[in-house]
């Protein structure tokens, strides 16, 4: 059982990804068109006992449902974060999913804007003023780590040092 996500579920979608227990109902050919792994997820025969709601066939995602929801919704266009307001947790959730499903585009600007939360020099960090928590940082490690983005790693792990 999943509870439906306000603002990602179409009623003529045919494909129903579910987060957390947060189902997101959209379409089978906009996400396999971005994506060539949800592209070849879509192209595996699903088992005639697999699970289904209204007909359409569900899939279990291991990712958190905020996250998903920021990373579909720039994925569909629908919204993309405003370059005016960086917002870290929306950043992170985009490179980090873009890079899981494999969406260059969205990797790249996600990343960029990643670049600038974390400068190569402390001292311009310092000066920008951001208010950064601990954890925000270690996933920021993290990122680094898993899409190759070494140069955000000084200022991340310089605020790790901070715990």
């Amino acid at each position: 059982e999943f509870e439906r996500d306000k603002s990602l579920w179409f009623q003529d979608g045919n494909i129903i990804l579910v987060a957390e227990n947060v189902g997101f109902r959209l379409y089978r050919g906009v996400l396999a068109a971005r994506s060539a792994v949800f592209r070849d997820l879509f192209q595996i025969p699903q088992p005639m006992d697999g699970e289904t709601y209204e007909n359409c066939a569900v899939i279990r995602l291991h990712d958190k449902a905020g996250e998903l929801r920021h990373f579909l919704n720039a994925l569909t266009g629908f919204t993309y974060p405003d370059p005016t307001r960086v917002n870290f947790e929306e950043v992170a959730a985009l490179a980090g999913l873009s890079h899981k499903y494999g969406i260059e585009d969205l990797c790249d600007a996600s990343l960029a804007r990643l670049k600038t939360m974390f400068p190569t020099q402390l001292s311009i960090w310092h000066d920008m003023g951001v208010d950064m928590s601990v954890s925000n940082a270690i996933q920021a490690v993290n990122l680094a780590c898993l899409t190759g983005t070494t140069s955000i790693l000084p200022v991340a792990l310089y605020l790790c040092c901070q715990l």
